[in-house]
């Protein structure tokens, strides 16, 4: 076995936090009988609802042909007879299964007795079709007003008079699907247990680094221990099985459990990990089952030494936090910002007022870690300088003074042009997003902003203008308007809903409406990733490394994804980030830690044509070695490479056996290595 490198991470103690007991449930609407809701289909949308044996299903599409007011969605609303109290309750909760994806979300909304509407997206991943999902709503924090409907002048969701209930969908352009709906219902949140619990301890925590071209799969351990054991527990025992990121057994066993007073001795429990693994553990009585406790894990081999060192040319990149560990990994870029509040003029100068949360002021002392590059994006509007200071939202408002706005971009860029050099004008400045002006003073920023960052650094690269996703009509008009001549870069946040084909489609009608402005310029894409409420784990992994094999075969020159860590999520009911709340892994980290060890350096060759029409395959060169990554976005199909000795790794870095039939595609990411080029 390969000795392990340390790593930025503590050692690890984990506590069980998912008890056997459940909470108590008031059952709202089983969906069986007579449809108690009015079902409603507005816009282009269409469908059936129906009542069945397995709760209520629901078919929708969109009809391109048919014509209604209103945006295209589905509405099912259910009003009580009288208003309900729901202020014993944590929250509700309801039963989705996804029977054909569906590009979209599902809406719950709490109605007040004054009509007011409050709305929490449930999150529903109707793009995974398969298992039964429980979705869990929070009237504590996932609940907002609703500014579409009647006025609430406190807008705070009063749970003591619940008058009525609605779950709405809305039905993109072409998007057809099915899914099943049971058992809503009220919830309470069980107390956190006391006793019977599983600690988990794995120095130096759940991501396990290995020594450059360590080969996979590694033998792994943890050391588990029952904490607090009841005293009526007679034969504590340890059932634990371990799961690949596809849900594929590694290993499994039973172990009994020696009593050491109130806890239990250590054990360990060994497997081979190919990337990222999944422990399940359980703590049993006998056969009584007392709790669960799931351990997420990722053993990587580090990038080689060739492709750990600091290049600009590089398209990985990482943000926000978690550094160290992804120098480590091999990604080349992060992000910051400038948040000009941080400041005050003095004496035509500029002084630094950000103070700790002992109110004390701080020097102005920004790290930027020297191995990594920095794109830096000016945050908002000062105060001192908004045209609309009397507003909560007077960061997004233009200044009242260009020219003062200018001088401070140049006596920022002056202080930081030593540690920097990409800037971007503003994040997303989209108006009424991070931006309340005009698209017209969207340019004038680009302008002010690029002349007043030359001024301090003739050699900068500034980008710009960062909308929210590919939005061609907001692009369009900024280019019409001349603001293509004040960006020596574009730079696009690219959310969508899957990047094939997609991002493939954007990317080009990009290159192209540039060129109608100009020359071709650099694309970069500074914000991008999914989130793991609305995505699987698995489909979030699948569309970075998709995503950056696009991104590399189009020349794009960096792709940031957003983001390391699920910070907020203390729920652990998903996020963008890589890394869980508990900083134990996602598959996506394993797969970026893959990606980036298999590409980083590599020379994009061709596109190459595969069986199957939906059957992707990209060839790379690096280092005298051909690199195919392909998959297959549809039902799967099965491909021969055409040359000879060749190794195969799935997108986690285990590797991976070709069938009868050669590799088959998945839409999972492959990797071939050939000696051939």
């Amino acid at each position: 076995m390969s000795s392990y490198l340390p790593v930025v991470l503590a050692c690890v103690l984990l506590r069980a936090s998912i008890s056997v007991a459940q909470p108590e449930r008031r059952l709202i609407e089983p969906f069986e009988g007579p449809l108690a809701w009015e079902v409603q289909w507005t816009g282009k949308a269409a469908g059936q609802v129906e009542v069945g044996a397995a709760g209520l299903s629901v078919q929708a599409r969109f009809e391109a042909a048919r014509e209604r007011p209103g945006h295209s969605r589905l509405t099912m609303t259910r009003m009580f007879d009288t208003p309900q109290d729901f202020s014993g309750f944590a929250g509700l909760q309801l039963r989705v299964r996804t029977v054909r994806p569906l590009e979209t979300s599902l809406w719950l909304y709490l109605i007040e007795d004054s009509g007011a509407r409050y709305r929490c997206d449930t999150y529903a991943k109707l793009r995974a079709p398969g298992d039964w999902q429980t979705l869990q709503t929070r009237f504590a924090s996932d609940f907002r007003w609703d500014f579409e409907g009647p006025q609430d002048p406190d807008q705070k969701l009063d749970l003591v008079r619940i008058a009525g209930l609605r779950l709405m969908i809305s039905v993109p352009e072409g998007a057809a699907g099915s899914f099943v709906l049971d058992d809503l219902a009220l919830y309470t949140v069980p107390p956190k247990p006391t006793s019977n619990l599983i600690w988990v301890k794995w120095p130096p925590g759940p991501l396990r680094l290995l020594r450059p071209g360590t080969k996979l799969p590694a033998r792994v351990s943890v050391t588990v221990t029952a904490g607090k054991l009841d005293e009526k527990v007679q034969h504590p025992r340890l059932a634990w099985s371990a799961r690949n990121a596809w849900r594929r057994r590694l290993a499994d066993g039973v172990v009994d459990l020696r009593r050491a007073g109130e806890h239990s001795a250590p054990v360990q429990v060994q497997f081979e990990a190919a990337g990222y693994a999944e422990l399940d553990l359980r703590l049993l009585d006998g056969e009584r089952e007392l709790r669960r406790e799931r351990f997420c894990l990722a053993a990587l081999p580090l990038p080689d030494p060739q492709d750990a060192t600091p290049r600009f040319d590089s398209i990985f990149g990482i943000w926000p936090g978690g550094y160290g560990t992804w120098i480590k990994l091999g990604a080349k870029w992060a992000r910051t910002y400038c948040q000009p509040w941080d400041f005050e003029p003095d004496n035509g100068g500029y002084r630094y007022i950000r103070k700790d949360q002992g109110g004390r002021l701080v020097p102005f002392a920004p790290h930027l870690d020297p191995e990594l590059n920095h794109i830096c994006f000016f945050r908002g509007m000062p105060k001192w300088l908004s045209s609309r200071p009397d507003r909560a939202d007077y960061k997004k408002f233009p200044p009242t003074d260009w020219e003062a706005y200018g001088r401070f971009v140049t006596h920022y860029v002056g202080l930081m042009k030593d540690r920097l050099k990409v800037w971007e004008v503003w994040n997303e400045p989209v108006p009424y997003a991070y931006w309340m002006g005009s698209i017209e003073e969207v340019v004038k920023l680009h302008e002010v902003t690029y002349k007043a960052v030359k001024r301090a650094q003739p050699d900068s690269i500034v980008l710009g203008p960062c909308p929210y996703a590919m939005l061609f009509d907001f692009l369009e008009k900024f280019f019409e308007l001349g603001g293509y001549q004040w960006i020596d870069a574009v730079v696009v946040h690219a959310y969508m809903p899957a990047p094939d084909p997609k991002f493939i489609e954007d990317l080009h009608r990009l290159k192209a409406l540039m060129r109608r402005y100009g020359p071709e310029k650099d694309i970069w894409i500074t914000e991008v990733g999914w989130s793991t409420r609305r995505y699987t784990e698995l489909q979030q992994a699948e569309y970075l490394v998709q995503t950056y094999v696009i991104g590399l075969s189009e020349g794009v020159h960096t792709i940031v994804w957003h983001m390391n860590w699920d910070y907020d999520d203390k729920l652990l009911r998903g996020g963008h980030g890589l890394l869980r709340h508990t900083h134990q892994p996602k598959p996506g980290l394993a797969a970026y830690a893959t990606l980036i060890r298999q590409l980083e350096g590599a020379k994009f060759v061709e596109e190459l044509k595969l069986p199957g029409a939906t059957a992707r395959g990209y060839a790379f060169s690096k280092r005298g070695r051909r690199i195919i990554v392909a998959w297959d976005r549809g039902k799967g199909s099965d491909w021969q490479p055409e040359f000879g000795d060749f190794e195969a790794y799935d997108m986690m870095g285990g590797p991976l056996a070709p069938g009868e039939n050669g590799i088959r595609l998945t839409s999972s990411p492959i990797y071939v290595l050939s000696t051939e080029l």
